[in-house]
């Protein structure tokens, strides 16, 4: 599947390669073999090509922390992630990749960046991953909701796709509801419409 970092000892000296899931026996390479090495390279191109777009959206905003425009826009080039979710299950390989390995500082795994005693890396999964949810949403639906807001309406997945929930939804949003009261607003909302 995805490519990971592994760090390996040459000659003395500590090194970091890639690593592929499939794994290759000698004298083996079958044909699913080659494919699963075509499909796992592909996601690589995929998930460097949108680290580029990524990069260019970064460039056109000032500030970045707590910017839902920013995290739309990056959280827009991240939607690639689906149809390998399909194949793959679980798009926090592919997150995490991202994330930690390739482009920290996009996603706010910088240390120079974050408060003292955070942790860089999970720091940058958790952005990624909102990045990756706002950018299911509608770039009108941002105004709506404050960061704080937000966080709770992740936390329902889905919700992106429930249009006639979400307007009311975004009407709680609009009376100053947060925290645990909307989280309860929300789960009432979506069994009712069960």
């Amino acid at each position: 599947m995805v490519v990971r970092r592994q760090k390996i000892i040459v000659n003395g000296k500590e090194m970091e390669i890639d690593v592929f899931d499939t794994a290759i026996k000698p004298g083996e390479l079958d044909d699913n073999t080659a494919d699963a090495l075509m499909e796992e390279e592909e996601i690589e191109k995929e998930i460097r090509s949108a680290i580029e777009k990524i990069k260019e959206v970064r460039g056109h905003y000032e500030s970045i922390e707590k910017n839902l425009e920013y995290y739309h826009e990056a959280g827009g080039k991240l939607q690639f992630i689906d149809k390998f979710t399909d194949r793959y299950g679980n798009r926090t390989r592919i997150l995490n990749r991202m994330a930690t390995d390739l482009a920290p500082e996009l996603f706010f795994g910088n240390p120079e960046l974050k408060r003292e005693g955070a942790k860089p890396e999970l720091e940058s999964r958790r952005e990624i991953e909102r990045m990756y949810l706002l950018g299911k949403f509608k770039r009108e639906d941002l105004s709506k909701a404050t960061w704080v807001q937000w966080d709770e309406i992740f936390k329902f997945k889905g919700l992106s796709g429930q249009r006639t929930i979400l307007k009311k939804v975004f009407e709680l949003c609009k009376n100053g509801m947060t925290s645990v009261k909307l989280r309860e607003a929300i789960d009432k909302l979506r069994e009712s419409a069960a």
